[in-house]
């Protein structure tokens, strides 16, 4: 009859019938997604680890100066950021030390932490004297204040030349003659930014005895404790006595390598 369903329907195609599963059969994008993610994620945590130990490997021979210069500038640079709240930690409230009327020394003067502003403005430094060869230091907070910085790129676990020794002595004298402060760091205010604040003390009196004046140093802020046997340091403070105070009366060829004993990232 017209209208009325067939006794026996037709049965369906095999296409038909796989239509109605394709949806199930068929891999889906968020299967493929899933999939790929729980293979991926097992790569990354080896990535991380691998990086991660090559990193400590890096830093552990780099602070114990087993690296050679071109490397070991390399790896202070490339460490510089990740390391830092090491150096923070250890510094901690202890970041700036006033050395005389003309001198501060101490971390580097990081602008996102507002020490140049409280430098300038609470200490009267019109000076800085940058040490760090990894570090170019806030150059627009600098300008900004009118602040004058001297960079000598030193780097990490090598004592400054004894050109940028006598460079340091004679920025910082300008300064007191203008009656302005000096500031004078490194990345943690340990070792080559206490190498140029005690050629600047050694300068003010050659006859002092170094390793005393080390031990006065030293009672005032947590610095290298062999600076009075750094060859540079030595070589400047024997210019000084024999009456060259431009600290170039040396001769031989610039110690501008020489490693020094101790950790600067302290």
């Amino acid at each position: 009859m017209k209208g009325t369903e067939p006794l026996y329907p037709r049965e369906k195609s095999d296409a038909t019938k796989n239509k109605k599963y394709h949806w199930f059969t068929r891999p889906s994008v968020f299967h493929n997604s899933s999939w790929q993610a729980a293979t991926l994620l097992p790569s990354l945590s080896v990535c991380f680890k691998v990086a991660l130990g090559i990193t400590t490997t890096l830093y552990i021979l780099n602070q114990s100066h087993l690296l050679p210069k071109p490397l070991s500038a390399v790896v202070s640079k490339t460490l510089f950021w990740p390391t830092l709240p090491i150096t923070v930690l250890k510094r901690l409230g202890r970041w700036t030390t006033r050395v005389d009327e003309t001198v501060l020394m101490g971390g580097a003067p990081f602008g996102f932490a507002g020490l140049p502003e409280s430098l300038h403005d609470n200490y009267g430094v019109r000076g800085v004297i940058n040490m760090c060869e990894e570090y170019r230091g806030p150059l627009r907070e600098y300008s900004r204040l009118g602040m004058k910085e001297l960079w000598l790129p030193t780097v990490d676990h090598f004592e400054p030349s004894i050109k940028d020794l006598n460079r340091a002595v004679q920025f910082i004298e300008r300064h007191r003659r203008m009656g302005s402060r000096v500031y004078v760091h490194c990345r943690a205010g340990h070792g080559r930014s206490a190498a140029a604040v005690f050629a600047w003390l050694l300068s003010k009196d050659p006859s002092v005895d170094r390793k005393t004046l080390n031990e006065d140093l030293c009672k005032l802020r947590d610095v290298r404790t062999t600076l009075w046997q750094q060859p540079n340091i030595i070589k400047y403070h024997t210019s000084l006595l024999s009456g060259d105070d431009d600290g170039i009366g040396w001769t031989g060829e610039e110690a501008h390598d020489s490693k020094v004993d101790d950790d600067d990232s302290r």
